[in-house]
């Protein structure tokens, strides 16, 4: 393991403005109406007009495909300019009000939701905190989601490749220099495992996958159904 060159608090107030510069460039255009699989993959699964946290919305690929197939979604991100070209492509779609845009950043919590109040939440290599924050994201995420509802989640392995060149600063976090100081999780399956334990949610899905869209991420996805107890 290198030598940890910044903390974790450091790291993570050069997220926004990392991720605002990307955003502002309009990158990823060619994949900008391509819903990831896990979306697609959801879908079948859905109970019609469901509500649906999105954490990590970017320019909202995923957010407009449930949208186009009658859901509303909350989309969050801590980027205002994702959210803006998500907005703007929702609206020439026809589609904006099924979209509330949120700008927050995850490491500082979740927006506020009754108990008990959404279908689904949803989330695709965005959940970049420590495995302390996690935890309490996922309390969060139980409380706000329906027994019996969804909780998707997808993020690297340590064997991606972006994640095995990057510095591990430790609590399942990893930031890559080469890539300007992308922070990013390392998602185990052990860790997913005990949370569902702790939480009384039942695994549908926790899989090594490849990503479906020329990419060549390894993945680990998570999928998860809120027990009654």
């Amino acid at each position: 393991m290198k030598e940890v060159s910044k903390s974790y608090e450091e790291v993570k107030t050069m997220q926004e403005s990392f991720w605002e510069t990307i955003h502002s460039r309009g990158e990823w255009w060619d994949l900008c109406f391509v819903p990831n699989p896990l979306a697609t993959d959801l879908q079948e699964i859905l109970p019609a007009r469901s509500k649906i946290l999105e954490v990590g919305c970017s320019s909202g690929r995923d957010a407009r495909y449930f949208a186009s197939h009658g859901h509303f979604i909350v989309a969050m991100d801590f980027s205002k300019n994702a959210l803006k070209r998500m907005m703007d492509h929702a609206r020439k779609q026809g589609i904006d009000v099924q979209i509330t845009p949120v700008h927050k950043n995850v490491a500082e919590g979740l927006p506020d939701f009754q108990a008990d109040s959404i279908d689904c939440f949803y989330s695709r290599s965005s959940l970049h905190v420590d495995d302390d924050t996690m935890v309490q994201l996922a309390k969060k995420i139980s409380l706000y989601t329906k027994k019996g509802g969804i909780i998707a989640i997808e993020g690297r392995t340590e064997n991606d490749t972006p994640i095995l060149e990057s510095e591990d600063i430790g609590d399942g976090l990893a930031i890559n220099w080469k890539q300007g100081g992308h922070l990013r999780r390392i998602w185990r399956k052990d860790f997913c495992i005990q949370l569902a334990k702790d939480l009384s949610w039942e695994i549908i899905t926790l899989e090594d996958r490849h990503d479906d869209l020329g990419n060549e991420k390894n993945l680990l996805r998570f999928v998860a159904k809120k027990g009654s107890v």
